[in-house]
């Protein structure tokens, strides 16, 4: 196939007026998305801000678009796009069972909501409309501070952030690795970045008074299992002390809005049982950072009942766990010590490969706690306790996983069962996340094969030396347009 000049991937009002526009200077284009078009539009009962078409119709509008298209002979390649990949002076667009080429890419997918409003599909196109130009964002402008910044789960959080135009304060230590993700990610120039111990009270209560977050996000802690079997002390002090220290600044600071505390799916008493853990199941774990995010939901627990109650704020916690992705540089976890061992092309060393576990590709969690924060944000309501895990389906052993990781790296990989006998660590956990799917409409996007595929992708963009600020980007798009 002829590789196009421009590939504008959207076929909303953005992308019609883009491949117009483009048609118009002679430029060799692909349009890819709906016939159809738009649902938002074409179902609109009324749309008043598109310039030229005061008080128009849905349907009018598409059938003036198609129209349009018709009379400048541009076709619209009817296909769900998987993957865009950077090839140097060129884009490989995964459309479907084909590929596609182009020199440069506009993406004008839009922003798809996780849930819809109440009323919103059996009213749409009857006196209920969307905007057709703009997508409003919740979060740009939103001051939001995110504890744990430097972290694996905090650069990727203050990426999702950045690009959705939110002013954001990072709360941390140092990076804990070299390399780190967030020194790779090109953030921090472009947000507040404060280095601080959780532990600090002090210096934590002067950075909520100096930034006046409406929004707060909790991800500090020592999060590594046979960490805290080394250093029980330090882990609960992070963890515990930690959450009262935010706590109490959340108490302190009326202009907190919305306040999440992202904890664990390791909280629960562990029976090693087949089904998944519920949200009203004790919560009593085992191993010093288990039993510390336990802790971490009591103290958030008795500020609710003690204080919160009584305030303008919205409390959640958010317990999930296992999360994998690109940029995860740490010690004992799992893709982790796969990728360093793919690198340096050396057999993997799985030292549990029968414990079963909820893994999840890094943005599920991330897309829920910013949903949570969000909805809680316009209505207290959906304050609670939440578990967010993969579908039942998506609970494999950390054999499986590996397997997987091997088959998606290639280059002859394998790995070697060398259990080892360390401390006690559960052997069976599963979430049932029956809560979440329920109140907001919310299912995971991305299966256990797709979260390995793109835990993969980055990595072999990092270890070649590639863009993989380019990269995460990608993903991150790719992600929100599911």
């Amino acid at each position: 196939m002829e590789r196009a000049d421009i590939a504008i991937i959207g076929t909303g009002p953005g992308g019609v007026s883009a491949a117009l526009t483009a048609k118009v200077r002679n430029k060799n284009i692909l349009l890819i998305g709906k016939k159809q078009m738009s649902d938002k539009v074409s179902k609109a009962h009324q749309i008043m801000n598109y310039p030229g078409l005061p008080a128009v119709t849905g349907a009018d509008m598409a059938k003036a678009f198609e129209k349009q298209l018709a009379m400048m002979e541009i076709n619209i390649t009817d296909s769900r796009i998987g993957t865009v990949y950077a090839m140097g002076d060129y884009f490989a667009i995964q459309a479907g069972g084909e590929v596609l080429e182009a020199k440069s890419v506009i993406l004008a997918c839009g922003v798809v909501s996780g849930k819809t409003l109440p009323g919103e599909e059996e009213m749409l196109g009857r006196g209920v409309s969307y905007c057709a130009t703009c997508d409003a964002c919740f979060y740009k402008g939103k001051k939001v501070l995110v504890t744990g910044h430097t972290g694996f789960k905090g650069s990727w959080l203050c990426r999702i952030l950045f690009k959705a135009g939110a002013e954001v304060t990072g709360y941390s230590l140092v990076p804990p690795t070299e390399p780190n993700l967030f020194s790779m990610i090109d953030v921090e120039d472009k947000m507040n970045s404060v280095i601080g111990d959780i532990r600090d009270l002090e210096h934590l209560k002067k950075v909520f008074e100096e930034t006046q977050p409406e929004i707060v996000l909790h991800l500090a802690a020592q999060p590594i299992v046979r960490e805290s079997y080394k250093d029980p002390v330090y882990t609960y002090e992070t963890n515990v002390m930690g959450t009262v220290n935010i706590c109490e600044c959340v108490r302190l600071n009326p202009c907190v809005k919305s306040f999440l505390n992202v904890t664990t799916d390791k909280v629960y008493h562990n029976n090693e049982w087949a089904w998944g853990y519920r949200e009203n199941e004790p919560l009593d774990g085992y191993d010093p950072y288990s039993n510390s995010k336990s802790c971490s939901e009591l103290v958030t627990h008795s500020y609710i009942n003690s204080f919160f109650n009584d305030m303008e704020v919205a409390v959640s916690t958010a317990r999930a766990g296992n999360v994998i992705g690109g940029g995860d540089f740490a010690n004992d976890r799992i893709v982790p010590d796969c990728v360093r061992a793919a690198v340096k092309k050396e057999d993997i060393i799985v030292r549990n490969p029968h414990s079963t576990r909820p893994y999840q590709h890094v943005l599920e969690p991330l897309a829920a706690y910013l949903m949570i924060a969000k909805e809680q944000y316009s209505d207290k309501k959906y304050a609670g306790f939440y578990n967010v895990g993969p579908d039942e389906s998506d609970c494999i052993t950390t054999g499986t996983l590996v397997d997987t990781f091997c088959n998606k790296w290639g280059e002859g990989l394998s790995w070697i069962n060398k259990y080892d006998g360390g401390p006690h660590e559960a052997n069976f956990l599963k979430l049932d996340c029956s809560k979440l799917k329920t109140t907001f409409g919310w299912k995971p996007r991305w299966n256990f094969d797709t979260a390995i595929e793109k835990s993969v992708e980055w990595s072999k963009v990092y270890a070649a030396n590639g863009d993989v600020v380019k990269c995460m980007d990608m993903q991150i798009d790719e992600f929100f347009a599911e």
